[in-house]
């Protein structure tokens, strides 16, 4: 490595700075906020109409056929979301409707039963228990029975045809409805009766001496009672209406008519199910928590538990879970003992839509009759985004959206201020009418339009992709969130903007760097944030990689089918989307050529003495490849971003403007000591760093040179680059060097892209061999250098605006210090 550097014109010394910085970036992103366990009743923070953070992507309306079913309707219907297979399931009185919303057309009826159909659910099937044809298993509850359906899917694919099929699993109901039914990632199934009770369907591949091949477990009565039929017992006055699955803690809460919580734990394997801790007294807890609001909605007859979530661990450690009030509220609990204890109430906004008398630009958290939420029927609250169907008319809903505002104080959903104990969470308010009632909400799970570069993004010490990282450090390779609200007409899909997209719109919008909404960006967001993300827009090879592999993995495309009920405009667009796709694979393969002869001519660069013809022809090969990655599915998808040649020009333009000024190098004095100035130890200390481990360096050249840059783009540290050398006893030190937002901000870019590789030793042992071989793939490696090749083109050729040259007296001093180097 040493003899490397040296070619290269640099020093060992100097890579394990580079590192330590690196490592400083990196940390920084996996600090979690952790704003929900700081939290606290008085201090509940603000809301603001600031932003709009959801945007409307599309609509899709129910097909004909299953719109003219409802007027033969005799009982009962149900609206549901299963967004695990890309479907919607629609009961009316004992038809079932498993409808594809992504193609929209397509869909799969299953009319065998003679019953009304209650609840539906989505499980994961047990292992060794069904073909593996079966990759789902559909939960059907009726008055009579509790039955399983296989779910099987054409060519194995989620987006081919479904089919259906009945198992020799059922179990008799006992007369008991069940309202909700809940699956585990083990494949476990809990139901919610209405007779208050917590139940289990167990099912297995034979009888056994002391069970049965498939049986019903009531988990809130004794083994012994639960052998008899329930119906024997009588019912209870508080029926179980819902049940949600922690898989972080491996919990499972219920809530019940009476608002009445309880928390049972399946053990660290899933497969117990020990009674926990619970809460029955949560108005009495919360109006106490909130006495000195002035708020008069905390009564027996308006308050009511809308509905509750889990808040993985990953978020907080310590509060376990959420529930929504018909107003709007949230309360977080935590467990103390055998109690769910309250941990804080955070009250509703005092209006959900703009009103232009209103010129505050925060209102506090206070419940106001009439604009406040005035009647939620159900809610979606997950990572900084809270979702609620309010029933504001007699006839229709309105969506109402809080969102993490992150830009505000430099942390997610923080607001600094000297009242409160650390930081306070201010939220973006928005809401959108509905065309009539909202009977479910979900999120597209990640899986389905994640990336190869994002499903390589882990935190240091993390099992999982994505997990424990903050939404900076996964911006620029993984697509919007994406969510779900079913109507009863169609369903509608919301992206939620990412800090990268509004600083797009900002510069599409403006077309220009000299806007005021760009400068509240700057200052929002931090000169050091914002300036990283002016790179991703300037570097747009690292967005079309990511586009790219998306759609080579499969995500947001129809794959064909020969389903009958499939329409034939479906069908053609299907094949297109097909043969679009083998157009693109295509393209893939011109693209790694052009990587990999970009790649050879940069390293041909250094060796030929900056050649500029070599340099001309990289930037005319990446030219090229700008000019060929304007496909036409980028254009058409909206979840994907779009970059164009005036974007990226506005976006260095940007960086630059507002990224403060160059490197400068101030002289001095002989004896003086530069305090950003890296000790040998400090170098030697860092090299472990190049071979994965983790943790950020307390030498003064890491502290220096990293931080966050002020608003106006400027700030001061130092490199540490350089080590000081001593003649003749008096101790020569390095130029002080002062950074500023584009440095820092094209470190905190570059760091996040060598994410993937950075905490991993990069070859491993092959057998006994004295060999090592990669454990990356092609793949992977070929995602870390497409960014990283158009980082270094843009660095290139924007060198000068990096580095100020040198003034005579500057010149001077340092050819002495470098004489004098040598000498020692």
């Amino acid at each position: 490595i040493e003899s490397a550097m040296s070619s290269l014109g640099g020093s060992l010394a100097e890579v394990g700075v580079a590192a330590q910085k690196v490592n400083v970036r990196l940390n920084e992103d996996e600090r979690r906020a952790a704003v929900v366990d700081r939290m606290t009743s008085k201090q509940s923070g603000s809301y603001h109409f600031e932003k709009t953070r959801l945007r409307e992507q599309r609509r899709v309306a129910f097909p004909q056929f299953i719109i003219d079913q409802y007027d033969q309707m005799e009982c009962h219907s149900s609206v549901g979301l299963l967004p695990e297979i890309t479907r919607a399931f629609v009961t009316i009185d004992n038809k079932l409707f498993l409808w594809n919303y992504f193609d929209g057309q397509d869909f799969t009826m299953y009319d065998e039963l003679a019953q009304v159909i209650l609840s539906v659910a989505l499980i994961k099937p047990k292992p060794d228990v069904f073909v593996d044809e079966i990759k789902y298993v559909l939960v059907v509850a009726t008055p009579v029975e509790i039955l399983l359906l296989g779910v099987t899917f054409e060519d194995d694919n989620v987006y081919g045809q479904v089919g259906l099929f009945p198992t020799k699993f059922s179990v008799p109901s006992d007369n008991v409805h069940m309202l909700h039914i809940c699956g585990t990632d083990t494949g476990r199934i809990f139901m919610c009766g209405k007779d208050g009770c917590v139940y289990e369907l167990e099912y297995q591949l034979q009888d056994t001496w002391f069970s049965r091949k498939c049986r019903k477990l009531n988990h809130s009565t004794s083994r012994l009672q639960s052998m008899i039929p329930s119906f024997l017992f009588g019912s209870t006055a508080d029926p179980i209406l819902s049940m949600v699955y922690d898989p972080t803690r491996q919990y499972v809460f219920s809530l019940s008519r009476n608002n009445a919580i309880q928390l049972w734990d399946l053990g660290a394997d899933g497969k117990q199910m020990k009674y926990r801790a619970s809460n029955n007294r949560v108005l009495q807890e919360a109006r106490g928590a909130v006495r000195d609001a002035k708020t008069t909605d905390w009564t027996s007859d308006t308050f009511r538990i809308a509905t509750i979530q889990p808040v993985p661990e990953d978020e907080a450690r310590r509060v376990i879970l959420v529930a929504i009030t018909n107003h709007g509220h949230r309360i977080f609990f935590t467990e103390r003992g055998t109690r769910l204890r309250i941990h804080a109430v955070r009250l509703c906004p005092p209006q959900v839509e703009r009103s232009p008398h209103v010129r505050s630009k925060t209102m506090q958290p206070l419940y106001v009759d009439g604009s406040s939420p005035r009647l939620v029927r159900l809610g979606y609250c997950q990572r900084g985004v809270l979702l609620m169907a309010d029933a504001r008319s007699s006839e229709a809903d309105t969506l109402v959206a809080i969102n993490r505002d992150s830009a505000l104080g430099g942390e997610p959903m923080l607001i600094k201020s000297a009242t409160a104990r650390g930081s306070l969470p201010s939220e973006c308010v928005e809401s959108a009418a509905m065309p009539n009632r909202i009977y479910d909400i979900a999120e597209v799970p990640t899986s389905f339009y994640i990336t190869m570069a994002a499903s390589n993004l882990f935190a240091h010490g993390s099992a999982e992709p994505l997990i424990g990282l903050n939404e900076f450090a996964t911006q620029h390779a993984l697509p919007p969130r994406q969510f779900l609200c079913m109507t009863g007409s169609a369903l509608i899909i919301y992206s939620r903007l990412r800090p990268v997209d509004e600083l797009r719109n900002i510069l599409a919008r403006t077309n220009s760097i000299n806007s005021e909404a760009l400068k509240q960006f700057f200052k929002q967001y931090g000169s050091q944030e914002a300036c990283a993300m002016c790179l991703i827009l300037a570097c747009s090879a690292a967005d079309y990689h990511a586009n790219l592999m998306a759609y080579m993995s499969g995500d947001s495309i129809v794959q064909p089918n020969s389903s009958t009920s499939m329409s034939a405009a479906a069908q053609q667009a299907a094949a297109a989307a097909a043969a679009m796709r083998s157009d693109m694979q295509q393209h893939h393969q011109q693209q790694q050529q052009h990587h990999h002869q970009f790649n050879s001519d940069l390293m041909d660069y250094k060796h030929q003495g900056g050649d500029n013809s070599l340099l001309n022809t990289s930037s005319a090969l990446l030219a090229q490849q700008s000019a060929t990655s304007r496909h036409p599915f980028s254009a058409a998808s909206s979840n994907v971003y779009v970059s164009d040649e005036r974007l990226e020009q506005l976006a260095k333009a940007a960086f630059f403007h507002f990224g403060g000024a160059a490197i400068t190098q101030s002289a001095v004095a002989a004896n003086g000591s530069s305090s950003g100035s890296s000790s040998a130890s400090g170098a030697s200390g860092s090299i472990g760093m190049l071979n994965g481990a983790s943790g950020a360096s307390r030498s003064n050249g890491v502290n220096g040179g990293s931080g966050s840059g002020a608003a106006n783009g400027s700030r001061s540290g130092s490199s540490g680059s350089a080590k000081s050398s001593f003649v003749l006893g008096q101790h020569i030190a390095p130029p002080s060097t002062h950074f500023t937002a584009r440095h820092d901000g094209f470190c905190t870019y570059m760091a996040r892209l060598l994410r993937p590789v950075w905490f991993w030793t990069v070859t491993v042992p092959r057998g006994d061999e004295r060999y090592q071989v990669l454990r990356f793939s092609k793949e992977q490696l070929l995602g870390l250098k497409a960014p990283l090749l158009q980082l270094l083109r843009f660095f290139v050729e924007n060198e000068r605006q990096f580095f100020a040259p040198l003034g005579v007296h500057q010149q001077r001093l340092r050819q002495r210090q470098l004489l004098q180097q040598q000498q020692q």
